[in-house]
């Protein structure tokens, strides 16, 4: 009987073993033929884009497209590289010029009193203007010229009425806001609209408001009383002058 059984077993283990073995993979074993001997592998050509670039068939360096850097201030040198001498426009007095951005030509002399600022002109509040209670927002309000200008060939004399519109206005709040306004639109009698205009703000409480009233806060409270305090409206005032773009 402990033969028998001692056979079984045997016989199961070399059962277990034979049914596990795997077959062993040898890379280099694949290279060689039926004779034993190394195949010849195919070799794939290495393309390199900086080679291909740079060198030629004949492995001469190509030539390659310099760049060219500008440079205002190295234009400015001369050939010994020094700094040029700039032309210096001559400056003429008692002339004023055309406003006409595409004419340089001087005014005759029954116009040498119009004046201007470059490119804009001067206005003023015909009448005294506040966010209080005499804007809102579309309002058309009157500026006026306060010096004789001339615009595309046209001359304007001063005191000439110059219509604006309210585009923007936000009225002044508690804890120090401001009010904020933007007067845009100016249109000269002939319908000729300006680019420019004019933005404004109120005092602005908020800067003091805030610390303070954070600060006494915890002193009964008193910072309550602090906060409600509004920012300042903003004023338009009939001798204050305006430059507005053309």
């Amino acid at each position: 009987m402990k033969k028998l059984f001692s056979s079984f077993l045997l016989f199961n283990i070399l059962f277990f073993n034979c049914s596990f073995v795997y077959a062993i993979e040898d890379n280099l074993v694949e290279l060689l033929d039926k004779n034993l001997k190394i195949q010849k592998a195919k070799q794939e050509p290495i393309i390199d884009d900086f080679v291909l670039k740079t060198l030629e068939p004949n492995l001469k360096i190509k030539k390659q497209n310099k760049i060219i850097i500008t440079d205002n201030l190295v234009n400015n040198l001369d050939k010994n590289l020094k700094i040029q001498k700039e032309i210096q426009k001559p400056v003429v007095d008692n002339l004023v010029f055309n406003l006409d951005k595409n004419s340089t030509k001087p005014l005759n002399k029954a116009e040498v009193n119009v004046k201007y600022d470059g490119d804009k002109i001067k206005v003023a509040p015909l009448k005294y203007y506040t966010t209080r209670k005499d804007l809102f927002e579309g309002k058309i309000i009157d500026f006026i010229l306060v010096q004789d200008t001339k615009i595309n060939n046209k001359l304007y004399k001063k005191g000439t009425i110059i219509k604006a519109r309210v585009e923007t206005l936000s009225q002044n709040g508690a804890y120090g806001v401001p009010a904020d306004l933007v007067v845009g639109n100016f249109t000269l009698p002939d319908n000729l609209t300006l680019h420019g205009d004019i933005t404004k703000q109120g005092a602005n409480r908020s800067l003091w408001v805030y610390p303070t009233g954070y600060i006494l806060t915890p002193f009964f409270l008193i910072g309550l009383l602090i906060f409600p305090i509004r920012g300042g409206h903003v004023k338009l005032k009939p001798e204050k002058v305006y430059d507005i773009e053309i």
